[in-house]
């Protein structure tokens, strides 16, 4: 299971009065929050990636959200083709927690020692399957301290997300888009 690590830092760009407690509120009551996130001058995210919101800047920093990729947008807001390269990627988060209360780097840091958490500075970063699986694993055990009304969702996204990458996989195999 390979993931991407996409990279916030509230204070270069602050969400809309009261988007961070809303997306928060749907993914405790089991639904999907649709987000369209940078990945800076990345050409391809494939549908179906799992991928985990990394808060920077200062203040506590570590996971705040988790979801699934769509893949990349093209012609996505604020992206002009003659002066911005950045890219976007739309993310279906399935479950967000406090920014107060991330999963902090220096756990992330113990239990991936080939990924240098402190280090990732640009947005839409790839991490290996075996640092993936122990992110999956720690971000579990955060969310059900964190924020247990997730609790009764956790296999259910779980589930989608495993039938989302069957699919991703079979459309690549057979040259479906």
């Amino acid at each position: 299971m390979s993931a991407i690590v996409l990279t916030w830092n509230p204070q270069r760009w602050a969400l809309a009065e009261g988007e961070r407690t809303g997306q928060q509120a749907r993914t405790e009551s089991g639904r999907l929050t649709l987000m369209e996130w940078s990945v800076g001058r990345r050409r391809s995210v494939p549908s179906g990636q799992r991928a985990f919101l990394l808060r920077q800047g200062a203040g506590p920093r570590g996971i705040v959200a988790s979801g699934w990729t769509r893949g990349l947008l093209k012609g996505a807001v604020g992206e002009d083709a003659s002066t911005d390269k950045t890219r976007y990627v739309q993310v279906d988060w399935d479950f967000v927690v406090d920014e107060g209360d991330p999963l902090p780097v220096a756990l992330l840091a113990e239990a991936t020692a080939d990924v240098n958490w402190n280090r990732i500075r640009q947005r839409g970063v790839d991490i290996p399957d075996t640092a993936a699986a122990a992110v999956e694993s720690l971000w579990s055990a955060h969310v059900r301290a964190a924020a247990p009304r997730h609790l009764r969702y956790l296999s259910r996204w779980r589930r989608r997300g495993e039938r989302r990458r069957a699919g991703a996989r079979a459309s690549v195999s057979t040259g479906k888009d």
